[in-house]
């Protein structure tokens, strides 16, 4: 069979997460994660500096995917996004097998 790891981040920190309204649905999504599919899961990840990132030395990522890319609250292209995005796709390549 196939053999595959699965690391997940959120920016947020998990002490964050206690004042929002997603709280309850944060920490039970944490839960089954580590629990039923054996993932490992970050909290407080910077996507641009992935490759600085004490928790990730020493690891590579065959794939690695940024679900819901946003430097503000602005819709579209603004230059806040597109430093984002390229600053991510800096750090990545550093983490990419």
């Amino acid at each position: 069979g196939t053999s595959f790891s699965l690391t997940c981040s959120s920016y947020i920190e998990l002490d964050q997460f206690r004042t929002t309204r997603i709280n309850k649905k944060a920490n039970a999504n944490i839960r089954n994660l580590t629990n039923k599919i054996d993932a490992t899961v970050y909290t407080g990840v910077d996507a641009t500096m992935l490759h600085v990132d004490k928790r990730l030395m020493g690891k590579e990522y065959d794939l690695i995917i940024f679900n819901f890319p946003r430097a503000s609250t602005m819709t579209g292209v603004t230059n806040e996004n597109a430093n984002l995005m390229l600053n991510f796709f800096l750090s990545a390549k550093q983490k990419l097998c």
